[in-house]
């Protein structure tokens, strides 16, 4: 499994990756969250979530997300 960690949801590098492939998980922090198509197929820093007073995502914590990269395969930071 990889996993996806995005941080810009603008970023050129988004065009070279397939959002829907099912062998990955997408997680969005820091302004990313505000994106809601990569909302509807990743999970969000509640943190992040939290803050920017966004309803409805769904989220992930910090202790989560470490336990996620180490349990990856492959984890790439947009």
């Amino acid at each position: 499994m990889r996993l996806l960690i995005v941080r810009n949801a603008q970023s050129e590098a988004l065009k070279y990756i397939d959002l829907a492939d099912g062998d990955q998980k997408i997680v969005l922090m820091q302004n990313a969250v505000y994106d809601e198509a990569l909302r509807s197929g990743g999970l969000c820093l509640a943190e992040d979530v939290k803050a920017r007073g966004i309803q409805g995502a769904r989220t992930i914590d910090y202790a989560a997300i470490v336990d996620e990269i180490f349990s990856a395969e492959k984890a790439i930071c947009i």
